[in-house]
This record gives C-alpha cells, structure tokens and sequence, in this order.
C-alpha cells in the first residue's frame, strides 16, 4: 500500500523504491504481491541483499509475526543472542533489536526514508 501510494500520488517511478525486511520470507511474500500489483521494479530484500546500495526511497520494516520469531533460526551459525522487545525475544541476527544493523539499514536511503512497524520494536532497535 506505501509503494502505491507513493507511485500513484508522488508520481514517483517504481524502480525509485526500495523494501528492507528483517526476514527472508517477508522478502519473498513482499516481492509476489508487488509483482501482481504491476510494482515488481521495487526492489526488495533483506539487509544482507542492500550491501552498498542505496535508494532514493526506501521503506525499512521492523514488522515481524510471532511465526516468524518462533521459528528457529537453523541458518546461524554461531547462534546469536537474542533480545527482548516487548516481552518477545527476537534474534539479533535481524534488524530488529540490533542497533548497528538498524543503523545501517537506515542510512540506504538517500531522499526518503519511511519505518513501518511498532514504536516500542522501533526504540529498541535504534
């Protein structure tokens, strides 16, 4: 819904847009449903896809389900300590939570950045 409304009412291209998500099958999930909306030139993808690029708008997700963050993270290795925010542990191999990762994920954006997601996950992540 903020990729349409930023091409429809900014007239701004889609190509000019940019999605970092904390998980992998957010990215996925994300990337279908641009592409049926005729949105599948935003790029989207993870901090990890975003090394050395920048966009000039770019929307930075601290959203997270409780799928998500229960599900193991097999992928880790070492595993890495987890945090809480809001009660949840989360682990701090995502955006969430870890401030440098936060920090570098915000500063991909050249003209417009846009944080979607609760406040009290955005203050511990920042």
């Amino acid at each position: 819904e903020l990729v349409r409304k930023w091409v429809e009412a900014a007239g701004v291209w889609s190509n000019d847009i940019g999605v970092i998500c904390s998980f992998r099958r957010q990215v996925q999930r994300l990337r279908g449903e641009l592409r049926q909306c005729g949105l599948g030139s935003v790029r989207v993808g993870t901090l990890e896809d975003y090394q050395g690029q920048e966009e000039r708008i770019l929307i930075v997700s601290l959203v997270a389900t409780d799928v998500e963050l229960a599900r193991p993270m097999q992928s880790l290795d070492p595993p890495k300590i987890a945090v809480v925010a809001g009660g949840m542990e989360i682990p701090s191999s995502n955006l969430i939570g870890d401030p440098k990762r936060y920090t570098v994920a915000v500063s991909r954006a050249q003209c417009v950045l846009q944080v979607v997601g609760h406040p009290a996950v955005a203050r511990q992540s920042a």
